[in-house]
């Protein structure tokens, strides 16, 4: 077989596969999800506006970060796009004590929420299709969180918290168990970060900067219609 009749067939092959997809989109353009998430990793720094470079860079490592969200997508007819908006909670606390031999410890509570609001450009990868879907997908987002800290029992309340802008890349499988509901799993890596101000009774504020530079891994379920 020559290989320019091979190219053809593929060709062929990849019109069916296509013309297939988009029969089904046209029929569905819409989905709902539920996700549940976890965030590997992410970071709290104490000293955000220090002068000194060291005490500006260090940082506290919190534990993984919990949360869920709900996405509604929409799905371009006769294309491999579609365009989703995405809110989540996301909350992670650490304890923890601080101190010198010769002082009194202090016991800290600390942590964070924030709520994501993200928009991503999904790709569908054309060699998958129904009942599995394989895509990719990035976009951007804004974050709006609070710093939870509390020394010794007592809150140091928030102040003021700045809205965070920052970017995503999504990669994902989905599986369809019927017409109308499928499930699906997602990786992304996400740039969030925020600025806060929290401050205790009679204390000066004290500023910091959440960072997650982590994995998040999502889990979820979805309708179609």
């Amino acid at each position: 077989m020559s290989i320019r009749r091979t190219i053809y067939i593929i060709l062929l092959l990849f019109s069916l596969h296509a013309a297939g997809a988009y029969g089904v989109a046209a029929d569905q353009r819409f989905s709902v999800s539920a996700k549940g998430a976890l965030t590997t990793d992410s970071q709290l720094f104490p000293n955000p506006n220090a002068l000194d470079e060291i005490a500006r860079a260090q940082s506290i490592e919190l534990n993984s970060a919990y949360g869920g969200g709900v996405e509604a997508r929409y799905f371009f007819s006769e294309s491999n796009l579609s365009v989703g908006l995405n809110i989540e909670y996301l909350a992670a606390n650490q304890s923890y004590k601080t101190g010198s031999p010769f002082s009194q410890p202090r016991s800290i509570e600390d942590g964070y929420r924030v709520i994501p609001i993200e928009a991503t450009l999904y790709f569908t990868i054309p060699i998958s299709g129904d009942p599995v879907s394989i895509y990719m997908g990035g976009g951007g987002g804004m974050y709006f969180g609070k710093r939870r800290y509390r020394i010794n029992g007592t809150n140091a309340v928030p102040v003021r918290s700045t809205t965070g802008f920052g970017i995503h890349v999504v990669a994902g499988v989905g599986y369809r168990v019927t017409e109308w509901f499928g499930a699906l799993g997602e990786m992304k890596f996400r740039d969030l970060q925020f600025e806060a101000l929290n401050a205790v009774p009679g204390q000066d504020p004290v500023a910091s900067r959440v960072h997650t530079n982590g994995i998040v891994f999502q889990l979820g379920a979805s309708v179609f219609f």
